[in-house]
């Protein structure tokens, strides 16, 4: 077995929660297998988000899009007009029991379940036909264990790159 199992040189991959977390990981190791990644995040600009702990942006496009506003996420329009695959790592928390206010829960409902709804809606037709596209999603398991955030970061970067090499040798 070789050191690069998955090349993903010549796609194009989206990181949906990209620019911090678990997205990031993600990202960092698609971008390292060859792919041209675009992450998307809250902030700004990708200098927001320079110096903290859990992200790196190097080589990354970056777009802010708040998936929370379905009316526009339906309007942005994306740098690109094939897309090889869609991870959707997009989440939210609240804590000191902010999420049982009913409008920060709506918010939390919105980010959390709702935008993954929208963004496979938005990307179904920009998704490369044929059993080579994937759209994974993720979940941060810090929520459900207490468990330190970065291993759960690198645990799930690991899982979403070995699902995609296992598909990609089941489907040539």
């Amino acid at each position: 077995m070789t050191d690069n199992v998955l090349d993903l040189t010549g796609k194009t991959a989206l990181v949906v929660g990209g620019s911090s977390g678990i997205g990031n990981g993600i990202a960092r190791e698609f971008l390292a297998r060859g792919a041209t990644v675009h992450v998307w995040g809250t902030r700004a600009s990708a200098l927001d988000y320079e110096g903290e702990n859990g992200s790196d942006l190097r080589g990354l496009h970056y777009a802010q899009v708040d998936v929370a506003d379905h009316a526009a996420l339906a309007r942005f329009e994306p740098a690109f007009d094939r897309l090889d695959v869609l991870v959707l790592a997009q989440g939210l928390v609240k804590y000191r029991r902010q999420e049982y206010e009913i409008e920060t829960f709506r918010h939390v409902v919105d980010v959390n379940l709702n935008s993954v709804m929208h963004c496979c809606l938005k990307f179904h037709a920009h998704l490369t036909p044929g059993p080579r596209a994937t759209a994974p999603c993720c979940a941060n398991r810090a929520c459900w264990r207490r468990s330190p955030a970065r291993r759960c970061r690198i645990h799930a970067s690991s899982r979403v790159v070995q699902t995609k090499a296992y598909s990609a040798r089941c489907s040539t």
